[in-house]
């Protein structure tokens, strides 16, 4: 259909005499604009959502590994280091003891949602919770640790590299394939390297 006819078929579909057309036509463009507006909305939460969990395991972690009169102040500065979005409003930052051997962190954060307030939902409160554990007979530090299950390449050592660790560890989550590349000419000495996936070049 040319676009002569797709024009005059669209005018006659808005000045149809019984009203019934254009009154559909009519409010069919409001739906469809609101229902952009609160996909993107959502899609925006989930990525919020997505930095935060980041934000807090890296701060539950760090916090592991001090006295218990700095955890709360160093997960604070390890969250807010890591997570930094305009659109959210962070109600609650909370890091707590639970076994011995175990921290808890939670985040609540209000994030705005202005295509929703149209229909009286200005922001979605969003929680995320993480836990770590520190296992007490290790005499090793951890160093590095790579959290993303799905990277791939996710520990990638160039060639020419050269790193002498001995007193740390380097854990790796990802189960991707590869998981980790050690290119040629490189020299990684730690007391332990621990990679979750089993696909791996070296």
């Amino acid at each position: 259909m040319g676009k002569m006819r797709m024009a005059g078929l669209l005018r006659r579909l808005a000045g149809d005499p019984s009203g019934a057309t254009a009154v559909a036509f009519g409010l069919a463009i409001p739906v469809i604009v609101a229902s952009i507006g609160l996909a993107v909305d959502y899609g925006r939460c989930v990525t919020v959502k997505e930095k935060m969990q980041g934000a807090l395991d890296a701060a539950v972690l760090a916090a592991a590994t001090v006295p218990s009169g700095d955890q709360d102040r160093t997960a604070t500065r390890v969250f807010r280091s890591n997570f930094n979005d305009n659109g959210a409003v962070v109600r609650k930052l909370q890091v707590s003891q639970g076994t011995p051997n175990q921290l808890a962190g939670t985040v609540v954060a209000d994030v705005s949602t202005p295509f929703a307030s149209i229909v009286g939902v200005y922001r979605v409160a969003i929680t995320v919770t993480s836990k770590s554990i520190v296992a007490p007979s290790s005499a090793n530090r951890l160093c590095v640790l790579v959290l993303d299950p799905n990277a791939s390449q996710a520990l990638l050592v160039n060639g020419g590299a050269q790193m002498q660790a001995l007193g740390c560890e380097i854990h790796v989550a990802s189960t991707a394939s590869p998981a980790a590349i050690f290119n040629s000419g490189t020299n990684l000495t730690t007391a332990k390297l621990c990679i979750a996936g089993a696909n791996i070049i070296d």
